[in-house]
């Protein structure tokens, strides 16, 4: 029987010829995760799948096939139903690939359906003169700067999930974020 992505369902044979009913062999050489049932209904099977995909991403380099991504959106929020725990697990995995901000980035959908407080930073400009990016870029790129250490790793991801809502502007336009740390703690916590 195939597993959840063709990658890892390679098998022997009793006479120790390899078997590769899915093209795990091709898209190990294209770098390419892939889903081995094209109806994505492994996702529904076991849902931390979604996220183990993007951990395979991050680990292994590789790109996430585009119709496996649409399955993984389409699904999204069935990882509502796996145990915290399980999703800690995985996400503290990501977070421990190399630059796991572009990862993130490149995930976003996903990831925000397991860790909502992502979201209001999207976009959310910071209109500061000694910020070029917004929110969301500016930790993505923390997160990638930070140390590869678990604690420290979420810390650069809760960092700023306080500012928008800590935002203010003065009298010449310029964003300020005062005590927006009180507030990305009161959000961690």
């Amino acid at each position: 029987s195939c597993r959840d992505f063709t990658i890892n369902s390679i098998a022997l044979n009793s006479k120790g010829e390899i078997v590769d009913l899915v093209g795990g062999r091709e898209d190990i050489e294209k770098k390419v995760i892939r889903l081995s049932d094209k109806s994505g209904n492994s996702l529904r099977i076991d849902p931390l799948r979604i996220l183990r995909a993007i951990r395979f991403a991050g680990v292994l380099g590789y790109e996430i096939d585009e119709e496996t991504y649409k399955h993984m959106v389409n699904k999204k929020d069935l990882l509502n139903d796996v145990a915290p725990e399980r999703i800690y697990v995985e996400l503290s995995k990501i977070l421990l690939c190399d630059r796991p901000g572009d990862l993130i980035r490149k995930y976003k959908e996903v990831v925000c359906e397991v860790i909502p407080e992502l979201k209001p930073l999207i976009g959310f400009e910071q209109n500061n003169p000694f910020h070029m990016y917004d929110v969301f870029d500016h930790t993505m790129e923390v997160l990638n700067n930070t140390h590869k250490q678990h604690n420290l790793r979420f810390a650069a991801l809760f960092h700023d999930t306080g500012k928008p809502i800590s935002y203010t502007e003065d009298e010449n336009k310029v964003g300020h974020f005062y005590g927006h740390w009180d507030e990305s703690k009161k959000i961690f916590d």
